[in-house]
């Protein structure tokens, strides 16, 4: 299995830059360049990628795993973003949101699968729960850039049960 938290972090870090863009035209200067954003932006850029590239992924679907995420540590609701105070305004339900902000999470949702398709080409064709065993192990890649062998060995039965699913949907037997 390759190091897709590699790759994950580099369509994150293109999709973060394109969202900073975008808000910059909007009149939103909170978001700082990559380089220099702290490591937890990084962690969260890469989860969002990660959720992004689902087959089952739909931008609504990505700002309620976003929301869960971030209220799961503290943040809240409030009227205006206050990361000092962990206050967003956009923890909220999807269909609350500006257009403006619904545009972040469909540029988000292009950005990583477009670049997934590119850099990832047979990761983009897997099988929806292969794909999800890939993405849960992207997390499971220490900084050296390995596999654990929990991870490995997890993956295993899933991809091959998945294969077996797969071959029963379409009638086949092996």
């Amino acid at each position: 299995m390759g190091d897709y938290r590699h790759q994950f972090l580099e369509i994150a870090h293109v999709a973060y830059e394109a969202e900073r863009a975008y808000s910059a035209t909007i009149g939103e200067h909170h978001m700082r360049e990559w380089d220099v954003a702290p490591a937890w932006v990084h962690d969260e850029w890469h989860d969002r990628v990660a959720d992004a590239v689902s087959h089952s992924a739909t931008p609504g679907l990505l700002h309620a795993q976003w929301r869960t995420r971030m209220e799961a540590v503290g943040w809240g609701r409030g009227e205006v973003f206050a990361p000092d105070r962990l206050i967003n305004p956009a923890l909220c339900d999807y269909s609350e949101l500006h257009v403006s902000e619904q545009l972040k999470w469909e540029l988000l949702q292009s950005v990583a699968r477009a670049l997934a398709c590119s850099m990832l080409p047979s990761f983009i064709d897997m099988p929806a729960s292969m794909l999800l065993s890939v993405v849960d192990q992207s997390a499971a890649i220490d900084a050296n850039g390995t596999l654990s062998q929990a991870a490995q060995d997890g993956a295993q039965p899933q991809q091959a049960e998945a294969e077996d699913k797969g071959k029963r949907r379409k009638g086949r037997k092996e």
